[in-house]
Order: C-alpha cells, then sequence, then structure tokens
C-alpha cells in the first residue's frame, strides 16, 4: 500500500545555478544568492514560455508554486474549479514548452527538473482537509513520471499557510533527491512510499471497515 513514511533528507544540497520559478515565490526567497531566479506570475503565459525559451540561461529547476490555501479559498467554489483546470493545464503547457525546447536543441544536456509545490493538498493524517484546489496537481505528476520521465516530476506538499517550511522546500530543491513525492510539514519530511500492508498474525489483510451514510431520499443531489 501507499502510505506516507518520516524520511530524512539524506543527499547533500548541490548548487542550482538558475530557477524559474511560476507563481508563488513567498517559499523560495531563502535560494543563494549563487543561484539566479526569475519568478514570473502563473497567469502570464507568454511570459512563461519566453522564459522558458531562454537561449542564455540554461535553467536547472522550474518551479510550478501555488499559493497559500487561505488565497484559493478566498474563491467562490466554481472560481476554484476553474483554477484547478488551468493549473493542470498551465503544468501540461509548462512539459510540452520544455519538451520543444529540448527538440530545438537535439536533446542537447539533461535540461531542468520539474517541481510542483502545493500548499496542504495532500493527507498525511485522513484528518487533515485539503486544498482543493490545488489537489488535482498529483494526479498529473503520476502521469508525467511515466510520460516525461527526463524531467525528473516532483511534487512537494506544504504547510497549507505559513512559511515554517521555507527552509526545508529550499533544501529539498538544493539536493534534488530521487523521492518524487515530498510532503513538509514545519521543516518534517515525509515521503509517499509503497510500504507492506497491515496484516494480521495469521498473515492476512487487515480489513478496514469505512461507514458511509448517504440519504438517496433527500432534496439535493448525492
Amino acid at each position: 500500500t501507499l502510505d506516507w513514511e518520516p524520511g530524512a533528507l539524506e543527499r547533500p544540497a548541490g548548487s542550482r545555478g538558475a530557477v524559474l520559478v511560476v507563481g508563488d515565490d513567498e517559499l523560495l526567497s531563502g535560494l543563494p544568492d549563487t543561484t539566479y531566479r526569475e519568478v514570473v506570475p502563473a497567469d502570464d503565459p507568454e511570459r512563461i514560455r519566453n522564459a522558458l525559451a531562454r537561449s542564455d540561461i540554461a535553467w536547472d529547476a522550474v518551479v510550478l508554486a501555488c499559493p497559500p490555501r487561505a488565497v484559493d479559498e478566498a474563491l467562490t467554489d466554481e472560481e476554484q474549479l476553474k483554477l484547478a483546470q488551468s493549473r493542470t493545464l498551465l503544468a501540461a503547457d509548462i512539459v510540452k514548452a520544455l519538451s520543444e525546447h529540448r527538440a530545438d536543441h537535439s536533446g542537447a544536456g539533461i535540461g531542468p527538473r520539474l517541481w510542483i509545490v502545493t500548499r496542504g493538498a495532500q493527507q498525511l493524517d485522513s484528518r487533515d482537509r485539503v486544498t482543493l484546489a490545488q489537489a488535482e496537481l498529483r494526479g498529473i505528476v503520476r502521469v508525467l513520471l511515466f510520460e516525461h520521465p527526463e524531467l525528473k516530476p516532483t511534487i512537494v506538499d506544504v504547510d497549507a499557510e505559513g512559511t515554517g517550511s521555507a527552509p526545508a522546500l529550499v533544501a529539498e530543491l538544493l539536493a534534488a533527491p530521487d523521492d518524487d513525492e515530498v510532503a513538509l510539514r514545519n521543516g518534517h519530511r515525509s515521503v509517499n512510499r509503497l510500504v507492506p500492508a497491515p496484516t494480521t498474525a495469521a498473515g492476512e489483510l487487515v480489513v478496514e471497515p469505512h461507514l458511509r451514510v448517504v440519504n438517496v431520499g433527500g432534496d439535493v443531489a448525492f
């Protein structure tokens, strides 16, 4: 089964010459001065394409970073749905632009690693609520891992609000570990991994009952 497990960042920090941040850069302000950082807004596709196509810079990382949960939840439900759709399409457009740029240069070089940073969009505990307008990005990362492994797509989910995990996120980018699904909570690191499912003493799978009551006779959709 898949589950979150504590996992220390074992690889030492490396150096990143250039990082392109698309969206909110609040958590990445702590990148070292030796790293060139360019920030473009997530709602400006032309600037994003131009930045990705720059020939004078070889990006080491492209980071699509979401804002705190409160920013999303200040919108109506319909607006949040449109936002979720637009973010998914934005991630796809970034991948397309990176692939085209790589093809234009005959696949030369390793190319940048694609990072997606969400805020409270994954459940480390079943009692956690999620940032719905960001949770769908995990899905596209899982797809990209198979379709574009050359980008080493990685999703890092940090605290829904605040900057308590900002230093840990910067360390993650600089170390560039092999893990592709990471969660940071107040700087504590967890990794989503395939782990043995719980079993009984006899070796049988433990059944987890879940009770759901649905009122099919109500006046709203179920």
